[in-house]
């Protein structure tokens, strides 16, 4: 849907940053995994970082934890999140949220996947549909613009 898509890079431009030079990571939590390999990974950038001009991480997950300890870890990078998907402390899965309901459960959906297509470099979280999705996407190249 293009008016959807639309939104989510107006959406990009309007917070000043483009997920072609970032690192997209997809970590589910809430409704069947409680795994957090994504605290090794926070550790690994800590240590690490990215290299690259204009380099930033973006963070797609339904755990208001896992948002916290990203934001919070002291990463050099800039640290995305999707505005669509409001979080509350605690972990609840989105599409039993008080704060997301029906189409903004979707929505929310949407812009991760359509941003995790974009991404610069992806890490999944194992044995999730949604990461399956996503990499198939960008296997496939969906929607991938092609640089001048």
């Amino acid at each position: 849907n293009q008016e959807v898509v639309a939104r989510i890079e107006s959406q990009w431009a309007q917070d000043h940053w483009n997920p072609r030079n970032t690192l997209g990571i997809h970590i589910r939590q809430t409704d069947k995994s409680q795994d957090s390999w994504w605290k090794l990974l926070i550790e690994k950038l800590l240590q690490d970082g990215l290299s690259g001009e204009g380099t930033g991480i973006f963070v797609a997950t339904d755990s208001w934890r896992v948002q916290q300890a990203f934001q919070t870890a002291g990463l050099t990078q800039p640290v995305y999140f999707s505005p669509w998907t409001p979080l509350e402390p605690g972990e609840k899965p989105l599409h039993l949220s008080a704060t997301t309901q029906g189409i903004q459960a979707l929505e929310s959906a949407l812009f991760d996947l359509w941003t995790l297509t974009q991404c610069q470099h992806f890490v999944p979280t194992q044995f999730s549909s949604f990461s399956r999705v996503v990499d198939a996407w960008r296997q496939a190249g969906i929607g991938r613009k092609q640089q001048p």
